[in-house]
Formats: structure tokens, C-alpha cells, sequence
């Protein structure tokens, strides 16, 4: 059940890498947009550009934008003062990953915006102590 948009928006081409690494995972991607701000762009310009994704779309998508207080954010927080919309920051490949799926599910998108904050944390891992810790297993079985 796919009845929302998911739309990723970034500083330069950040959503459309996250887009074409989530096409490996899922195949093509069904009502998924990438909407980069580029550089030296007009904010007009490129408001413009996500409103035609949302009306596309609809208000009831999904935005992920990437960085809090960033152009990007910015002007969904200016566009939310006008409509109400189900948007996060902070987006990851495990987030976006985490929206797919449970957009497959028949999952709300006013339902999921928290579990797709923690999917973003979640995904956040320090290699290097998880690495410390499987090689201290191994030397405590010796």
C-alpha cells in the first residue's frame, strides 16, 4: 500500500545518493522523490521545486530533509506554518529505509515519524567498539 509520497530533500545531491542506494535495496521506488537544493540555487527556485513534489505527492507525505536548521528545513518549517506536514531531520539510509517499509506495511505517515527518528538513531553504530568487543569474546573463549 503505497497511497503517500516519501520526499528527501538535502543540501546537494545527498537525496539522490539515498534514493539510488535505496533503488539497490528495494528496486524501483514508487512515489520516492529526490529534491537536492544545489549550490547558488534561488531559494524561490528551489521552492518551487518541493512544492511541485508535494503537490504531486500530497501534504501527507513524508519529508526527510537532512540537517536541522538548513536551507532545506528551513523552508518546510515556512511551508508547515501554511499546511501541516510529516516531516524529520537527520535523514540516513536506515531511516529512509525504515519509512519504505513501513509505508509498504500500510503504516500512516503521522503514525511513524517518531519510529523513524529512532530507525535513524538505531542505525548510528561505532564500528570500531563493536569490532573491540567480538575480539574480546574470541580471546576470552581462548
Amino acid at each position: 500500500m503505497e497511497d503517500y509520497g516519501i520526499i528527501l530533500v538535502s543540501h546537494g545531491e545527498l537525496c539522490r545518493g539515498l534514493y539510488q542506494t535505496a533503488e539497490m535495496v528495494f528496486g524501483t521506488l514508487e512515489n520516492v522523490a529526490a529534491v537536492p537544493f544545489k549550490q547558488n540555487q534561488p531559494l524561490e527556485e528551489y521552492k518551487e521545486e518541493l512544492l511541485d513534489a508535494l503537490e504531486r505527492y500530497g501534504n501527507n507525505s513524508i519529508i526527510l530533509a537532512d540537517l536541522f536548521a538548513g536551507t532545506p528545513f528551513n523552508l518546510i518549517l515556512n511551508i508547515g506554518k501554511e499546511t501541516r506536514l510529516n516531516a524529520v531531520c537527520g535523514m540516513n539510509l536506515p531511516m529512509l529505509i525504515a519509512a519504505l517499509d513501513m509505508r509498504s506495511m500500510g503504516r500512516k505517515p503521522e503514525e511513524i515519524l517518531e519510529e523513524l527518528c529512532m530507525a535513524g538513531k538505531d542505525g548510528v553504530k561505532n564500528i570500531t567498539e563493536y569490532v573491540d568487543r567480538i575480539r574480546q569474546k574470541i580471546e576470552e573463549k581462548r
